[in-house]
């Protein structure tokens, strides 16, 4: 696959680890895929997590005197989070703000909430509350740039992850989420400086990892990509779609082998039956494959996940209209493709043997004379035409049958060469997010 090869990004679930007194930070904004089938896959460990799942351990700010009200309602809003219950956090948050206005962890933990309803613009908001309190609170910018990813808004997630490494420079997973969006970027020599940066800090972090992957796959080192992946591979703990994803294009691009990339994508889509990118891939794969049938059953299910990808519909388009061209190669195979087609073909030459039949009981009737100046004209005979005439009925059925015959010649007109449209650009690959302390 080229540069224009693979789709955009998947709304994809969440999931959090859970315990009774901390709450989990915000969740990695990566996407993985869907649907897998038995047969010669790898196994994917039962403890795997969606790309876009963390695990935290640390806590959501904590009030100090659990009498006063402002901090109580924090309190209660963060057993509610903690619970998963966004909308019951939001309204302790909400009375937290009301007595306190300039309570910066209060509008921090109502961003928080909302941006785990995808509720992006208002999650925004929030943390821009929160940044004018406190202007350095680097997990502020950090989230508001998760958010402005959500609403796919580049630049400005790019600029947010700017603010909090000017507040901390050794900031590991700006670092990482910044990598990762220049690459799709296409921006290579500074993604890779900014990933080895926060690799020389963790080495072994299977995020940092995998956007260290992504970003040799995007260059074309595709052996050095397949090494770290085989790192990932061995994590019993955690696997990432990404990975397989990324292994299937480098099969396609490297040996245009695209019944092993296949496996590579259905595996990719188990870890996330949501993962748009691997769905267009199978697509690209099973199109190459001349397996229109199963080109389309993905794009409509990458078109059903994200309504409004205009890659997905108009490679579906495309591809619909060779399948269309290519199912009627035939007069038998075109009439004989659905039941509808065969009984419109079986009315027709029924009403044409009618006709035919018709006109050769009963010959007197009103006749065409076709000159051969291009003049048409009528008249009454009473008597059986002659060379040169042509009766109107017999002109009915001769047409009819020449329809049948042309119409799947008509239907299989040459289309020139079709390429699909693609994109490597992947959703971005993030990590949790430090909480502060108290």
């Amino acid at each position: 696959m080229n540069e224009n090869n693979i789709i955009q990004n998947p709304d994809t679930e969440y999931n959090f680890a859970r315990s009774d007194d901390s709450i989990p930070s915000i969740s990695a904004l990566r996407p993985s895929p869907e649907g897998y089938s038995s047969g010669p896959y790898p196994e994917v460990p039962s403890s795997s997590i969606n790309a876009r799942e963390t695990k935290s351990s640390e806590s959501i700010p904590k009030s100090n005197d659990d009498k006063d009200p402002v901090n109580l309602n924090n309190d209660l809003g963060r057993k509610a989070y903690s619970e998963n219950r966004y909308c019951l956090a939001i309204s302790y948050f909400d009375e937290s703000i009301k007595l306190d206005k300039e309570f910066a962890y209060g509008w921090y933990n109502k961003g928080l909430s909302l941006y785990q309803l995808r509720k992006f613009t208002e999650a925004i908001c929030c943390f821009d509350e929160t940044i004018k309190i406190n202007p350095d609170y680097k997990e502020a910018w950090y989230n508001m740039g998760l958010a402005y990813d959500g609403l796919e808004e580049i630049d400005s997630a790019i600029k947010c992850y700017d603010h909090a490494l000017k507040i901390d420079g050794e900031y590991s997973d700006a670092l990482n989420n910044k990598s990762w969006m220049l690459a799709n970027k296409g921006v290579i020599f500074d993604a890779r400086e900014l990933i080895d940066k926060a690799l020389s800090k963790d080495k072994d972090n299977p995020y940092y990892l995998d956007t260290k992957a992504f970003i040799e796959y995007k260059s074309g080192n595709y052996q050095e990509a397949l090494k770290i992946i085989d790192i990932l591979e061995n994590n019993k703990k955690i696997q990432f779609a990404h990975t397989w994803y990324i292994k299937g294009n480098i099969v396609i691009d490297d040996k245009k082998d695209y019944d092993k990339a296949l496996k590579h994508y259905d595996v990719a889509l188990q870890i996330d039956p949501k993962f748009v990118e691997a769905l267009n891939a199978k697509a690209y794969a099973f199109f190459y494959k001349k397996n229109y049938k199963g080109a389309i059953a993905e794009l409509k299910k990458a078109i059903s996940i994200k309504p409004n990808s205009a890659i997905a519909h108009e490679n579906l388009t495309k591809i619909t209209n060779i399948e269309n061209s290519e199912s009627a190669g035939g007069f038998v195979e075109y009439w004989s493709s659905s039941r509808k087609k065969l009984s419109v073909l079986i009315g027709l030459i029924v009403v044409a043997g009618i006709i035919t039949g018709y006109s050769l009981l009963y010959p007197h009737e009103q006749t065409v004379i076709i000159d051969f100046n291009g003049l048409i004209h009528s008249h009454n005979e009473t008597k059986t035409t002659t060379t040169g005439d042509i009766s109107n009925t017999n002109l009915i059925a001769i047409g009819l049958i020449v329809l049948l015959i042309l119409s799947p010649v008509i239907k299989t007109a040459k289309v020139g060469p079709v390429e699909l449209s693609f994109s490597t650009t992947l959703s971005q690959n993030q990590v949790e997010i430090s909480k502060p302390s108290e």
